[in-house]
């Protein structure tokens, strides 16, 4: 098993020691401002991605499960005289016969190279190189492993890793910088490009893989780098980002009152060099949007304007699981291995995205959403959503009736107001090829039974839809929630058994009258609380004169066989941080509720654990959440109601967003956590 990968044409030498100031051998061409290539794809033509030699070093080896794996480092390029090596995790089939295809797997921001992931998707026939240019030890490299102490990755004389350059934003010069002057080759995605380049060149010079079928998948910041390795590399045949890639937020977004743009402008160099959304009208081999409907990352909104500058003649899917932020649900977790099956061994038929048409002037209960599905593979179920939410990252999307006419289905769409835009997504979940066999890591090992195709984003503008003039039919209710069989399915959503969420109460149709109590029946024969929590004004979206954060409710209940109601009101929630400001007084501006079973909370300076039941909250029914009481004000609060969040404020809650993305990953997949 040693002798599982072999380097093909890849020789080795040892070059003579340079100064740190002596660039002749460096990778890079010289450029200063004047001599800066003109765009995207001239600035990438100056690099050569075979030209120097990979000096391939292997760390640690091991089998498991029939697939070998390899920690190994090689080298990016020379760099103000200074070899620059990649460290990552290279796995493949031990018993593999002919050559293979090979995938480059791009990790997220805070993460590492996993090897897990990599033996995951190398055990269905590929050659998967997990690169980790984020800098953190790989797993084998911690204290106690067999790579303790050898190099992996290692940026220096450059830094390109989350400690260097916030945001990744910057192309000005400092001490970690390639260039001494503004520079897109400053900026650190230029670097990790570079990089995973390489990566693929390291593929490409191992005897088990067939040098024409290469892939990349990455996930967040890595589904931002598959779209740079796909834009700029004509030998990438097939991309699948995830959450991640769909660009910056173009004008027409920004003008959008309560829009989901982030607020920071971009720098010169950076907007014309460095943005995705200059890389994806470059973007000629198949690719696939993979993210949920309100990702923190991979903003749909964008998505909705920049992904339709990918060039017509290029295959283009989504799929987009309903709800969630910065995971998929089991139905979305393998549709990157059946893009692969297909553009990369031939073995299945993805079918096209369906086509959604929307009549906004649609019939007297308001707009008419038609959809027509590709029919090639086994159609399961059709789902229609729409919604007048301005903000994609935070939107509730609506789930409409469906009904099949024909060869097409068609929804009705009441709406709330003709002042408001209108915007509109589709799935149709298809059955999944068993005959495949496909398998994934251990935290998704088995497929679902169904796999998601979706549409992009139709969007209609408040001067659109008022051209229209559709009949407004829709009113509030105060009933949220009647059932929660089937989980509530499909307005509720689950990261883990534990937690049941909705965003539903977000939508001015659910959302809680000013002064009403939130009201839900329970039965429970081992009964001691039902526990709920609310996050509020996220990222302060209905301005800042509203208190913005995350707080909780726990309410006693006995145990009982009969069913009883507890109510909440506004003043029994409780903040989550010692250090809230402010409590919010109405229910106007809740974004999102959570049903949880268990809930660890500082109370006081200690810690407190409240548990919905000794069973882990199995046996707890709940049925008819409503809202009791108060009165609907006369005027809808929207996002846009106030001040923008600083950029400052705005990159906090991202980060945030990235640590409770990281923490998910630890507690519902069992991802050790990288060592800085």
């Amino acid at each position: 098993m040693m002798n599982m990968f072999r380097l093909g044409s890849v020789t080795t030498f040892l070059a003579m020691p340079l100064m740190a100031e002596d660039r002749g051998g460096d990778t890079l061409p010289p450029l200063t401002p004047e001599t800066m290539p003109a765009d995207v794809a001239s600035l990438w033509a100056t690099f050569d991605p075979v030209k120097d030699p990979l000096e391939m070093e292997v760390l640690h080896t091991y089998e498991k499960e029939g697939v070998t794996v390899k920690m190994i480092s090689y080298v990016v390029g020379t760099f103000k005289g200074k070899k620059v090596r990649m460290g990552g995790y290279l796995a493949c089939p031990s018993e593999a016969k002919g050559k293979l295809p090979g995938i480059v797997q791009i990790h997220g921001g805070g993460q590492r190279a996993d090897p897990d992931y990599a033996r995951g998707i190398a055990q269905n026939g590929y050659v998967v190189l997990s690169t980790n240019w984020g800098g953190r030890l790989m797993l084998h490299q911690e204290p106690g492993q067999p790579g303790e102490g050898k190099v992996g990755t290692d940026w220096a004389p450059l830094d390109a890793t989350q400690k260097h350059n916030g945001w990744y934003a910057s192309t000005k010069p400092d001490p970690l910088t390639y260039d001494d002057f503004d520079s897109p080759r400053n900026n650190n995605w230029f670097l990790i490009n570079l990089a995973n380049k390489r990566a693929i060149t390291m593929l490409q010079h191992l005897d088990q893989v067939d040098s024409e079928k290469i892939g990349v998948h990455g996930h967040s910041m890595g589904g931002k780098l598959s779209v740079m390795l796909a834009g700029t590399d004509k030998r990438v045949k097939v991309a699948v980002p995830s959450c991640g890639g769909t660009g910056s937020a173009p004008a027409e977004l920004k003008a959008r009152k309560g829009n989901s743009a982030r607020p920071r402008p971009l720098e010169p160099l950076y907007a014309k060099y460095i943005d995705d959304a200059k890389m994806l009208p470059l973007i000629t081999c198949p690719i696939m949007y993979k993210g949920p409907h309100n990702d923190f990352n991979g903003l749909v909104s964008s998505m909705a304007f920049n992904w339709r500058n990918i060039p017509a003649e290029t295959e283009v899917r989504y799929s987009m699981t309903p709800h969630m932020n910065h995971r998929h649900s089991k139905e979305g977790d393998f549709v990157d291995l059946l893009m692969f099956e297909q553009y990369l061994k031939g073995d299945f038929e993805v079918p096209k995205n369906p086509e959604l048409k929307v009549d906004l002037k649609g019939d007297q209960y308001g707009p008419v959403i038609t959809l027509r599905p590709d029919t090639s593979q086994e159609i399961e179920s059709v789902e229609i959503f729409y919604s007048q939410d301005p903000n994609g990252q935070f939107r509730f999307n609506r789930s409409a009736e469906v009904k099949k006419q024909g060869d097409v289905y068609v929804a009705s769409a009441p709406i709330t107001s003709k002042n408001l835009g209108f915007f509109a997504t589709a799935n149709v979940n298809y059955k999944h090829p068993e005959h495949l066999k496909l398998q994934g890591p251990r935290w998704s090992k088995d497929p679902g039974k169904t796999f998601i195709i979706s549409t992009n984003i139709e969007k209609f503008e408040i001067p659109e839809v008022q051209a229209a003039n559709p009949a407004v039919t829709d009113s509030s209710t105060r009933m949220i929630q009647k059932s929660f069989a089937n989980d509530g399915k499909p307005d509720w959503y689950r990261y883990s058994q534990r937690r049941l969420n909705t965003r539903k109460v977000r939508d001015p149709k659910w959302r809680g009258p000013i002064g009403a109590k939130l009201a839900v029946e329970v039965l429970d024969p081992a009964a001691k609380n039902v526990i709920m929590e609310f996050r509020f004004n996220d990222y302060s979206k209905y301005g800042r004169e509203y208190p913005q954060g995350e707080f909780y409710a726990v309410v006693p209940v006995q145990p009982s066989a009969d069913w009883q109601q507890v109510t909440v009101d506004i003043n029994d929630l409780k903040p989550v941080k010692a250090d809230q400001k402010g409590m919010p007084a109405d229910w106007q501006t809740l974004d999102h509720l959570t049903l949880t079973h268990r809930l660890d909370v500082t109370v006081d300076g200690q810690p407190q654990t409240y548990h919905s039941n000794a069973k882990h909250g199995h046996g707890q029914q709940l049925r008819n959440m409503q809202w009791l009481g108060g009165q609907y004000p006369q005027t809808i609060l929207m996002n846009g109601g106030g001040l923008e969040l600083s950029p400052e404020a705005y990159e906090k809650q991202f980060s945030d967003q990235i640590d409770v993305s990281i923490e998910l990953e630890e507690k519902v997949d069992g991802l050790k956590k990288a060592k800085q």
